[in-house]
């Protein structure tokens, strides 16, 4: 490709992303609320083109490590942050491209782990993206699922498997079944029906794998090939309760209003279900699923659910003999917080049990027993988060004349916060003045008493100083009329040693910048009622416990004015150049408090007034120290489909740059094949020397068993070093040898020969009619057409042609419940070693295990190992005697 036709389509691609603002998928609703939505949007577009881009110039140059996971890292926190700020074309592109990345057949864990979260979250809303946009072969999600469900090289550690993979692929899984193709059902009915028997090992995986890949949401036209055709073959039957009042037109149900409820059913559900979850309240064992039920129960009828649990509290009040019903009862109620305070045009009689519940809950604070009071505390947490609390006088005359001792100050400073934060100007105008003035009538008595150089302080100063502190958490613009009065308080307060006391006055210089220089709403409430109008025009009791209306939010940010930078400035070269002078000539006479003082102090003002600092471009420093380690592949490889589905998510690179990064890619592959031998050579040198002490060769061996990998050959050296520790003096060095014996002899193993064959041709073989379907149903269970896979009437073959075309079934679900239509099984024949063909490591084994002296003595040492009279069946042993009898008799 040509330079021209590369700018070219760099254009065309500029000009589609300008246009495709007018047809975002879904933005993050909240981002619109923000004082600089505009440079949002601009950030927005140019951060995706560049992860678009860099995504796409990965996979065409092979880089799979660490260009893909960086990048859709990057793509996830984009999603987090700006939601799906991209149009409708440029997400099916990135869903292809993740799904072409699985199609890569030796793709390594990590990074299959990141496409099934990437594609959970670029998929998870349904409504965006419909059938006819996207289809999805389920066999591609599926033959991941089998390598993780059934990996036999992780039991050697060949393969190391993220901690949470299944977990991401149930989620992708399901996120992706509703456009997996019309013949989707009846495919994986017929992958998985002939493994459904409940004798064998294979049951539960299989209901597993029904939970996992049966489409759940089909297009009404699909019916008969969805859940119709499941429920006939299986007998699943799917129910779900949902309020119907509103309906929210998904492209896969639209429910019929003849078939939506009414509010007789609902009225029916609620009086079905109602008595068993009060019951299950007072069962210790279920009394958080009944707290639940109640919750849902509430939501939908109310004035049935709330009255009774009332009740019961009240009447579990007086209950002497059963305290532990006050508890539950109490965990119950804060799940139905929300339907007590709040009018609904159908019930709004709760409101009246709020004052009573909040006065009869008071004697479960109660010291002596800590669920109760938990419980208790968390209830009256829940209501009164849900009504209006209007309490500042009563505040303020708790606070007018309270030492608090240092344990309960933080609490205590968390009311100021809100009063701040509620009303800052009627706050500061009452009590800022009267801090101040008790702040000054302290100090003028410092000289006398020494308070500046006492370590030990003043507790009634240490107080004041912690409110001052937390008052200057007030809008920048209300601080402007008490700027005299704050710089005072500085000024006199700034050289005080005790720590409590110059904490207190660095944290208020920090709460100072921040109020003066940062951008942050100013109000914090979602209501936009006002509750200071009087109660002729509005009533508070109206908006308690409302969910808010995010389509009417009135969101007002403080945006810092000329006069409070200023202000800020003056502070910051006030005091900060006032520290730094002082450290910079007396930082030697100084006492380590005084140097911890002024370092506090200037450590809190660059928090506070950094974001005024315009940004200094420098190298970023690099975080060296490593806390995990991601296993990688040491040979990464992509596919045509992959790079296909990056050039379209993109553009295609030039040939040349594709031909530079193959080569780079080529070299990075053997630099790191390269690198592991040297790295196994190197540990193998170590443990030959015998230099080491026995708790370096643990650490040398388990790290050599560690790096065993099933794509790149074992170094011939690492496993004569294996075989001579198998008879090691220390068990622990023996264990590991037995495992990485265990490994490499897996490694070693001859494959396989498999065989396909249909069924039909596998029973005419043996004279068996093919099964039949009565009146179309299965019939599980012993019939006439899987009596051979038993040993009855079963003929031993006469010549070894005749032996290695028998088909034998090792696999207990065959036949049970039905016939697979192709039945893949082992031919009795694998490749054969001999002395001319065998492999060096093969020999090395063989050599070994056919000593008799060295078998005997490997065996003593396993029996020595055993304690006395208890000795127990150790996996690891079993399968390498079992892998190296195999290979064993593998050989002529």
């Amino acid at each position: 490709m040509d330079d021209y036709s590369i700018e070219s389509m760099r254009d065309t691609n500029a000009d589609a992303q300008e246009t495709s603002d007018y047809n975002l998928q879904k933005p993050n609703i909240y981002n619109k609320y923000l004082p600089f939505y505009k440079s949002i949007k601009r950030h927005a577009s140019d951060l995706f083109e560049e992860i678009r881009e860099n995504l796409s110039r990965t996979i065409q140059l092979g880089e799979l490590r660490p260009g893909f996971a960086v990048w859709s890292n990057e793509l996830k926190r984009f999603i987090s942050l700006y939601g799906f700020y991209f149009t409708k074309d440029d997400h099916l592109k990135l869903i292809n491209f993740y799904l072409s990345i699985l199609s890569i057949t030796d793709l390594s864990y990590p990074d299959v782990e990141i496409c099934f979260d990437t594609l959970f979250d670029l998929m998870r809303k349904t409504s965006m993206i419909t059938r006819d946009d996207l289809i999805i072969d389920w066999r591609l999600l599926y033959r991941w699922a089998q390598l993780i469900h059934d990996l036999h090289n992780k039991t050697s550690a060949l393969v190391a498997l993220p901690k949470n993979i299944d977990v991401s692929l149930f989620w992708c899984v399901r996120c992706c079944s509703p456009y997996f193709s019309a013949t989707a059902t009846q495919e994986i009915l017929d992958q998985f029906r002939p493994q459904l028997c409940p004798y064998g090992q294979y049951f539960l995986d299989t209901i597993k794998m029904f939970e996992i890949f049966l489409p759940l949401t089909v297009p009404p036209n699909l019916h008969s090939q969805g859940f119709n055709c499941r429920m006939d073959a299986i007998g699943i039957i799917y129910r779900e309760f949902r309020s119907e009042r509103k309906v929210r037109p998904f492209w896969f149900f639209i429910p019929h209003e003849t078939y939506r409820l009414t509010e007789q059913d609902t009225i029916d559900f609620v009086n079905c279900i109602k008595e068993y979850a009060f019951i299950s309240i007072f069962n210790k064992d279920h009394n958080k699923e009944a707290a639940e039920a109640c919750q849902y129960l509430s939501m939908l009828l109310p004035e049935l659910i709330v009255p009774s649990l009332v009740e019961q509290l009240f009447s579990s009040l007086d209950n002497m003999t059963e305290p532990h019903r006050f508890t539950s009862i109490i965990i119950c109620l804060t799940r139905v917080a929300r339907q007590i305070v709040r009018q609904t045009p159908s019930y709004s009689e709760g409101q009246i049990y709020v004052l009573p519940l909040l006065m009869s809950v008071l004697p479960g604070i109660d010291l002596n027993d800590f669920q109760k009071i938990t419980v208790t505390l968390e209830f009256l947490d829940t209501i009164l988060k849900l009504i209006t609390c209007i309490i500042r006088e009563k505040i303020s005359d708790f606070l007018s004349g309270s030492f608090l001792s240092p344990k309960v100050r933080k609490l205590v400073a968390g009311l100021i916060r809100a009063l701040v934060k509620g009303n800052p100007i009627e706050t500061l105008k009452y009590f800022l003045p009267k801090t101040c003035e008790s702040i000054e009538n302290i100090m003028d008595h410092a000289d006398s008493s020494g308070l500046l150089i006492d370590h030990k302080g003043d507790i009634e100063l240490n107080w004041y100083l912690i409110l001052f502190a937390e008052f200057l958490r007030a809008r920048g613009d209300t601080l402007l009329i008490y700027k005299q009065m704050i710089m005072s308080i500085f000024h006199r307060c700034i050289y005080l040693i005790h720590k409590d006391s110059y904490e207190a006055v660095a944290s208020a210089a920090k709460h100072l910048l921040k109020s003066l220089s940062h951008v942050y709403p100013m109000e914090y409430q979602l209501t936009v009622e006002n509750f200071d109008e009087p109660f002729v025009n509005f009533l508070p009791i109206r908006a308690w416990g409302q969910a808010a209306d995010f389509d009417n939010l009135q969101i007002q940010f403080h945006i810092p004015n000329e006069n409070e930078i200023d202000f800020a400035c003056e502070f910051v070269e006030t005091f900060l150049y006032l520290e730094l002078r002082l450290l910079n000539e007396k930082c030697l006479k100084m006492s380590n408090n005084e140097r911890l003082r002024s370092l506090t102090f200037i450590h809190h003002i660059a928090i506070g007034c950094f974001r005024m600092v315009p940004h200094v471009d420098s190298e970023k420093l690099p975080n060296l120290i490593v806390k995990t380690f991601t296993t990688q592949a040491l040979i990464e490889n992509v596919n045509e489909k992959s790079i296909h589905a990056a050039a379209t998510l993109w553009q295609p690179l030039a040939l040349s740059e594709i031909e530079t990064g193959q080569q780079i890619h080529d070299e990075r592959n053997r630099a790191n094949v390269q690198s592991y031998k040297n790295l196994m050579e190197n540990l193998n040198l170590l443990l030959r020397k015998n230099t080491l002490t026995w708790k370096q060769q643990k650490i040398a061996i388990s790290l050599l068993y560690l790096l065993l990998q099933n794509r790149v050959p074992i170094p011939s050296s690492c496993i004569r070093t294996f075989m001579d520790f198998l008879v090691h003096d220390n068990i622990e060095l023996r264990k590991h040898a037995e495992k990485s014996i265990t490994a490499i002899c897996r490694l070693q193993k001859p494959p396989r020969i498999c065989m396909e064959k249909p069924i039909d041709e596998i029973l005419q073989n043996i004279g068996q009619s093919a099964p039949t379907l009565v009146g179309g149903d299965h019939q599980p269970g012993d019939r006439h057409d899987n009596v051979w896979v038993t040993i009855d009437g079963y003929k031993q073959p006469e010549t070894q042609t005749d032996w290695e075309q028998t088909c034998f079934l090792d696999k207990s679900f065959y036949g049970y419940y039905t016939w697979p239509n192709i039945i893949k099984y082992s031919m009795n024949k694998r490749e054969r070693y001999t002395a001319n063909n065998m492999p060096e490591q093969v020999a090395i084994l063989y050599e070994r295990f056919i000593d008799k002296n060295f078998i005997q003595r490997s065996i003593q040492l396993m029996v020595f190992d055993e304690e006395k009279n208890e000795i127990k069946f150790d996996k690891t042993r079993f399968l390498m005697f079992k892998v190296g009898k195999d290979k064993k008799s593998s050989l002529h």
